[in-house]
């Protein structure tokens, strides 16, 4: 366990190091109670407004608000689609005392539409993410919701309905050999876990946990970062689970850089120590970062479109300095010791592993919406026949060694 020994020397030391304001306030509407944030590919911002209702946009880096809907719900989580630059939000009408569904924008808030309207409720979705190209999950008390084609439709992917607690789920992280994991929170217990899904998010398990998990992240070495009553790890390879921080630091959001650095956003009480902190040997170590905040609390971290980090805490701030070399964290993940070759496929298709000559490689193909649909094991090199009777179209193949996993996404364009 990595704990700090004394937190003012930390404070003292991140004081030394930037010599300016590590944060700027970008100003904001005096009504506005900001909770969520995020940023297109050209830059446009999108804020949501938790106490007084709706979404505000930004085209001239926060200068400039206007309302862009909404302004009748409660917004919680607000996300772009970096694949499409589409935005989602789910607003709650309190005053009705109903919830609404899941809405997407694709004209930067000019026109909403509902792409999810239950016949059930639900409560306000905590976060959503995108991954593997065309899929989005968003998280919500006692469901998983997940997307299959780039956010225009959704089903629940997972339903928790535990008779003593309530499953609140809290954020997912997408790993590079394909598993996707997510962390929960439970209402009227401690006690929430880590999950893990091996089919693109069809089912779900529990692998171990007991905290109040509010977010989730995969660092460069594979290790699983995720934070609540404090930060911590849990290496898939060795089981090993670790504590990098002490229950008085709260993540509410962590941002793993191309860099590898590490940064988290820590929300602020009369318990815990907030604002943002990053670390730069893989969570050995971590400094505060927080000279220019109004208030040490971050409840949101997330880069913008040129790589600098916006935070809200009700306020919105941003970083003065680029701190994201590459923006590009939603793309497909692909481990480079795997290769599937070509794509897009008539007939056949390659997969191949340089690194071990002979090896043999599980192949399975997947339906865009999770099912399998075929399963071959093959020597290293092999070509594998795409399956007769398949339709042309965008299919999901995975391919495992003893050591090694990768998830791709491939087209098929037969040869007929």
């Amino acid at each position: 366990m990595k704990y700090f020994i004394f937190i003012f020397t930390l404070t003292l030391f991140s004081l030394s190091v930037f010599s300016q304001d590590f944060w700027e306030m970008i100003p904001t509407p005096d009504t506005l109670r900001t909770s969520d944030i995020a940023c297109k590919n050209d830059g446009t911002l999108f804020i949501s407004n938790f106490e007084q209702g709706g979404v505000y946009r930004s085209f001239d880096q926060g200068n400039t608000w206007q309302l862009a809907g909404f302004n009748w719900l409660t917004i919680g989580s607000i996300a772009v689609n970096p694949a499409t630059d589409d935005v989602f939000v789910q607003g709650i009408d309190h005053s009705q005392s109903s919830y609404f569904g899941i809405f997407k924008s694709s004209d930067n808030g000019n026109n909403w539409h509902a792409v999810y309207l239950p016949d059930f409720s639900f409560d306000n979705i905590r976060q959503y993410r995108c991954g593997f190209d065309s899929i989005m999950f968003a998280g919500a008390v006692r469901y998983i919701f997940r997307s299959t084609d780039y956010g225009q439709t959704w089903n629940v992917a997972h339903y928790s309905n535990a008779a003593n607690y309530v499953e609140v789920f809290t954020d997912f992280a997408f790993s590079p050999d394909g598993i996707i994991y997510a962390t929960s929170a439970r209402m009227y217990s401690d006690c929430g876990k880590l999950w893990r899904s091996l089919d693109t998010g069809l089912t779900w398990e529990e692998i171990g946990g007991c905290n109040f998990y509010e977010c989730i992240a995969i660092d460069s070495t594979g290790k699983i970062l995720f934070g609540g009553e404090g930060l911590f790890s849990y290496d898939p390879d060795t089981q090993v689970w670790d504590q990098l921080l002490p229950s008085y630091y709260w993540p509410e959001e962590i941002v793993v850089a191309p860099n590898h650095n590490i940064y988290i956003g820590c929300s602020s009480s009369s318990i815990s120590i907030g604002g943002v902190m990053v670390s730069e040997d893989n969570g050995q170590t971590f400094t505060a970062i927080n000279s220019g905040m109004n208030r040490n609390d971050a409840m949101r971290l997330k880069p913008d479109n040129i790589g600098r980090l916006l935070t809200v805490n009700g306020d919105v701030l941003r970083s003065t300095d680029t701190l994201i070399t590459n923006t590009s964290f939603n793309s497909l993940n692909t481990n480079s010791r795997l290769i599937i070759y070509p794509n897009p496929v008539e007939s056949y298709f390659t997969v191949q592993n340089p690194e071990i000559f002979g090896a043999k490689l599980i192949v399975s193909i997947y339906s865009i919406t999770g099912i399998k649909l075929y399963e071959e094991t093959v020597n290293n090199g092999n070509r594998v026949r795409f399956p007769y009777g398949l339709s042309p179209g965008i299919y999901i193949v995975t391919a495992q060694s003893e050591r090694y996993k990768t998830t791709a996404k491939i087209i098929f364009k037969p040869d007929f």
